[in-house]
């Protein structure tokens, strides 16, 4: 994501996106993605965007990434 200058640091989870499919009017770029920065708080952001996506317009498209909690698991192992 270019708000963070492609900086992520390595241990926050993308757990989904927002695909903004008309014209910005306030947002920096067409995807809005949204990162766990703990292990433990992937399944409640997950939960988050799920519960709120109804709410969505119908020109925004969202998904979850699938490898979120791989991830999160994988980190929780550890």
């Amino acid at each position: 994501p270019r708000t963070l200058f492609f900086s992520t640091p390595s241990d926050w989870i993308l757990v989904g996106e927002w695909h903004l499919n008309h014209p910005a009017v306030t947002a920096f770029e067409p995807t809005i993605q949204f990162w766990a920065t703990t292990p433990s708080e992937v399944r409640p952001l997950e939960a988050h965007l799920r519960a709120f996506a109804h709410s969505l317009p119908g020109s925004v498209a969202w998904d979850i990434h699938p490898l979120a909690e791989f991830r999160a698991s994988r980190a929780l192992s550890k």
